[in-house]
């Protein structure tokens, strides 16, 4: 502390009409002070350097320009701030030396290996991570294929045949009552059924190259799920025990963030919020994990043996990573009160993160000439009102194999379908237009009674008895006369009765209704009395189709004396 008495007290004064120059020379007050006649002013001393402005300031460099501040920097405009580059303009903010940067990019070298093991799932099902990530292994086994056991409801019921011909008497008609036919009355209604996996394997698989090629069976069988969802899986204990992984090398990342220094951040204040973070080095870590088989998905519907059935398979399974949340910088952050508006001219738009992206609002609009919409493991929408599609010309979905739909399906105008056609349910038609087939009727054996009343009035023959002729006459008594065996044409629609519920569904499979990117051709016409017949067999079917295409004679025998004939 400095006595009173040893203070020293000096100022000397230099004033002229333009300003003046107070130098203080007195101790521990040292100042220069430069004023102009308007006020302006510039003072330095022990603890600021001043300067005022009472009107406009410039300062003009004409070569480089260096300003270092050691700590804090404030400014205050209240009209409008320009600030106009020629050039380049470089801003760093956070960082007093370049190993502050270094230091960044060693903290990610050195947690890499934490994000990757964080990218692998955590049982060994496989699939990948992205990007630049590490495989998962496949260890385990897969579950029970979903669809053995589902359940199926169908009508199974098998023509027994006719025990004879039916009889029409006077007191019976056999014809009516059925009684040839045992059937008649002792049909079962829809039953439930278990698909079973010879089902799978026939409809499904690649057998007789009538089934719909699943890929999931094909490569997995039948017996298993083509899928990795619900099976047995040994746990990745790396995976499992991320959190002790990033506690064990926080020791590592502590002495790497001690040099990273602690700015970094800009904060722009606009009448309310703003922040705006931009990190110092780029996030590429893992973020998705995929496994290419891990979910089971119904995926069409087959025709086999024991019905129609929902068959599953695999798609896709994604799952997203968070190698964020322990990424020291790179987040921005946007709060606008109102609304945020982009204009940008014809150069575009683009949007690329290794990331998710995500858009929450009300609602969506977007209006452009054309919309291309890709995703190389599915692409889902979903809603729980509608979903429309509306186009004045035409909607096309195209696909390799069958488009599934989960529930009904209604249209209200036309239905045209190019091959064909298998209903497991009822078929409700209020009218059918369909080429003519000549059809046969069973045989019937009519009895009758001569056309009287009464018994020896009506004249119908003679008789020779020792040389002479007696007339003959008829009785009234019923059932005296008994036809021919009857049967007639009738023309309808072209039919293949099938002997036996099953043999219906057989016969869609062996004429390939399972087969994707195919046709289950017509029959031909086959103008004959119809007899129950079972499912084809695969040589029947395919002499049929021979002859359509013209491979063997216009008529041929196919199996139980049965000829087509082609006109």
């Amino acid at each position: 502390m400095i006595m009173a008495d040893k203070i020293y007290r000096n100022r000397t004064i230099l004033n002229q009409r333009g300003g003046s120059l107070v130098i203080t020379n007195t101790t521990d007050q040292e100042s220069i002070q430069l004023s102009q006649r308007s006020g302006s002013n510039v003072l330095m001393n022990n603890l600021v350097n001043s300067e005022l402005a009472t009107n406009n300031k410039q300062t003009h460099v004409i070569n480089d320009n260096f300003e270092t501040v050691l700590n804090d920097d404030n400014k205050f405009v209240k009209g409008v701030q320009t600030n106009r580059v020629g050039n380049t303009r470089y801003d760093f903010k956070g960082f007093l030396k370049d190993d502050e940067y270094d230091a960044y990019q060693q903290w990610k070298d050195t947690f890499n290996s934490v994000a990757l093991i964080n990218s692998k799932f955590k049982i060994k099902r496989g699939g990948i991570s992205g990007p630049n990530g590490v495989n998962t292994d496949l260890l385990g086994k897969r579950a029970v294929n979903p669809v053995i056991g589902s359940k199926v409801y169908v009508v199974e019921n098998k023509f027994s045949g006719y025990t004879k011909l039916p009889r029409r008497l006077s007191s019976t008609d056999e014809v009516t009552d059925y009684s040839p036919v045992p059937d008649h009355g002792n049909t079962k209604p829809a039953d439930e059924k278990s698909i079973k996996e010879p089902d799978i394997r026939k409809s499904a698989g690649s057998e007789g190259s009538k089934g719909s090629n699943a890929p999931g069976v094909l490569e997995f069988g039948s017996i298993v799920s083509a899928a990795t969802e619900n099976g047995e899986w040994v746990e990745d204990s790396d995976a499992q025990n991320i959190a002790d992984k990033v506690l064990k090398i926080q020791d590592q990342l502590t002495p790497i963030e001690e040099k990273m220094g602690d700015g970094g951040d800009e904060h722009i204040i606009i009448k309310r919020n703003k922040i705006e973070t931009v990190g110092a080095i780029f996030n590429d870590y893992p973020s998705v994990r995929i496994d290419e088989k891990g979910r089971s998905q119904p995926f069409e519907m087959l025709v086999s043996d024991t019905g129609v059935y929902k068959n599953h398979d695999y798609i896709p399974h994604v799952e997203e990573i968070d190698n964020s949340s322990n990424f020291p910088c790179g987040q921005d952050t946007k709060i606008v009160g109102n609304s945020y508006n982009r204009i940008v001219g014809s150069g575009g738009i683009s949007l690329k993160t290794t990331g998710a992206t995500e858009l929450g609002g009300a609602t969506l609009k977007a209006g452009f000439k054309k919309i291309n919409i890709n995703a190389s493991h599915g692409v889902h929408i979903g809603s729980e009102n509608a979903i429309e599609l509306q186009s004045m010309k035409t909607i096309v979905l195209r696909t390799n194999r069958q488009v599934y739909v989960e529930s009904s399906l209604g249209v209200k105008n036309n239905l045209i379908v190019g091959g064909g056609l298998a209903v497991e349910g009822q078929t409700y038609l209020q009218g059918v237009t369909a080429p003519l087939e000549v059809q046969q009727t069973e045989n019937t054996l009519v009895s009758g009674k001569f056309a009287t009343d009464s018994d020896r009035k009506l004249f119908i023959g003679e008789c020779e008895i020792a040389g002479s002729y007696y007339p003959v006459y008829a009785r009234a008594a019923h059932d005296l006369i008994v036809t021919y065996p009857h049967s007639h044409h009738f023309n309808n629609l072209p039919l293949k009765l099938m002997e036996a519920n099953e043999d219906v569904r057989k016969d869609a499979h062996n004429n390939g209704i399972n087969v994707h990117n195919s046709v289950a051709q017509a029959y031909p016409q086959m103008h004959e009395k119809k007899k129950p017949q079972k499912g084809f067999s695969e040589s029947a079917r395919d002499r049929i189709l021979s002859i359509i295409r013209g491979e063997r004679p216009v008529a041929y025998k196919l199996y139980n004396g049965l000829t087509i004939d082609i006109y």
